[in-house]
C-alpha cells in the first residue's frame, strides 16, 4: 500500500469507523468500501483509488455516497457514474451533477424517482473529513431527483442526460 492509499484508509477509519467490506472494480482500479452507521441507519460507500485518476479528474480526490436503501443498486450506479466521469475526463468538483440514472437503471428510478448523482462538500461529516492532509479532497455524492437539483441550480439543459452542472 503506497503512502496516499494508507493515508486514505486511515482517514476513512478515523471518520467513518470500521470498514465492513470492499468490492474491487478492476476496470477503473477502484475499491468501493462500505461503512455501517458512519451516518445513523445508513451505509456509507467510500472510494479508494479514484485518486489514481488525478489526471482525468483534474485533481486528487475520492468520493463517498451515503444511502439507506437499495444498497446494491446504489453502489452500482455510483461506480458507473464515476467510470463515466473518468472515461470522459470530466473534472470532479462541487456542484457537478450527472443525470440519466433513469436510463441507466430504470428499476431504481421507478422505485425511488431519483435520476441524478450530485457531488458536493461532505457536509454530513466534520469539516476535517473533506481533506486528507494537503494531498487529496473528498466529495460527497448523493442520489437526487433531477427537479430538486434544477430548482437549486437553474435549468441548464432541456433533456435529462449524462451531463455536468454547476450551481449558478
Amino acid at each position: 500500500m503506497d503512502n496516499l492509499a494508507k493515508a486514505i484508509y486511515e482517514h476513512y477509519e478515523k471518520y467513518l469507523g470500521e470498514m465492513l467490506g470492499a468490492d474491487f472494480y478492476p476496470e477503473q482500479n477502484i475499491q468501493l468500501m462500505g461503512y455501517q452507521d458512519a451516518v445513523e441507519n445508513c451505509l456509507t460507500f467510500a472510494t479508494m483509488g479514484l485518486s489514481l485518476h488525478k489526471q482525468e479528474l483534474g485533481s486528487c480526490c475520492e468520493a463517498v455516497l451515503t444511502v439507506e436503501e437499495d444498497l446494491d443498486a446504489s453502489a452500482d450506479i455510483f461506480m458507473k457514474v464515476l467510470s463515466f466521469i473518468i472515461d470522459r475526463h470530466l473534472p470532479l468538483n462541487k456542484g457537478m451533477t450527472i443525470g440519466g440514472i433513469d436510463g441507466l437503471n430504470p428499476g431504481f428510478y421507478e422505485a425511488h424517482h431519483k435520476s441524478a448523482l450530485y457531488f458536493t462538500e461532505p457536509t454530513m461529516f466534520t469539516g476535517a473529513f473533506r481533506e486528507i492532509g494537503d494531498q487529496c479532497r473528498i466529495y460527497m455524492a448523493s442520489l437526487r431527483r433531477r427537479k430538486t437539483i434544477l430548482k437549486r441550480t437553474g435549468p441548464k439543459s432541456s433533456k435529462p442526460c449524462w451531463s455536468r452542472r454547476k450551481p449558478t
